[in-house]
């Protein structure tokens, strides 16, 4: 894929960064309106409260309650990293895969026409990669594909649930462990994970 947008807006958090000079870097060569610095904008983020409401009725409630649910039980202490990171352990990957369904289903769900909204109504995905069946106009820009490469290797890297050390204290704490496939199965690995830390913890103290 070596197409990007037009144009990026964006709230002023500073994770967004790295975004706005890459962005802005891929688009220095192009000789519309919005070219260079002007290919990114930030503004006031309106439409938080809505993008959390519906990833709350699609799943991301159940991981709210439950992480509460375990501080209120006294059970995980979010101000211990090494409560953090068995947590991270234990549930990263369950909760990256919910994740990854909610943001498919986002994707394919057909956003439906509003009278009082200027919202042209469609799937994601189709609104996107084929614009102009809808009538509009498809404003992806064309950049190298070496560009976007060295990019990538340079100022990009996948981050990780949870770190290398996490995985090899797990290992110390309890022979044949493997990464829970479920819930419950990660529930309880994490108990038992922060039990045998608590109790190491205090008896050093």
């Amino acid at each position: 894929m070596n197409l990007i947008p037009t144009l990026i807006r964006s709230d002023h958090g500073t994770e967004n960064c790295w975004v706005e000079s890459l962005h802005q870097a891929l688009r220095h060569k192009h000789e519309d309106q919005l070219s260079g610095p002007k290919s990114f904008i930030k503004g006031k983020r309106t439409s938080n409260q809505a993008y959390w409401s519906q990833m709350r009725r699609q799943g991301v409630h159940f991981w709210i309650n439950l992480f509460k649910d375990l501080i209120d039980a006294d059970l995980f202490h979010d101000s211990d990293p090494v409560h953090v990171e068995l947590l991270r352990y234990c549930f990263g990957p369950l909760l990256a895969y919910d994740l990854e369904m909610i943001k498919i289903e986002w994707n394919r769900q057909r956003i439906r026409k509003q009278k009082c909204r200027d919202l042209v109504p469609g799937k994601p995905n189709c609104l996107y990669y084929n614009p102009e069946m809808y009538g509009r106009r498809d404003y992806k820009k064309s950049v190298d594909q070496h560009e976007i490469i060295t990019y990538l290797q340079e100022f990009t890297i996948k981050p990780h649930l949870f770190q290398s050390l996490t995985e090899e204290l797990v290992k110390l704490l309890k022979e044949d462990v493997t990464v829970p496939t479920s819930i419950e199965a990660a529930l309880y690995l994490f108990v038992e994970l922060t039990t045998l830390t608590d109790e190491y913890q205090q008896e050093n103290n």
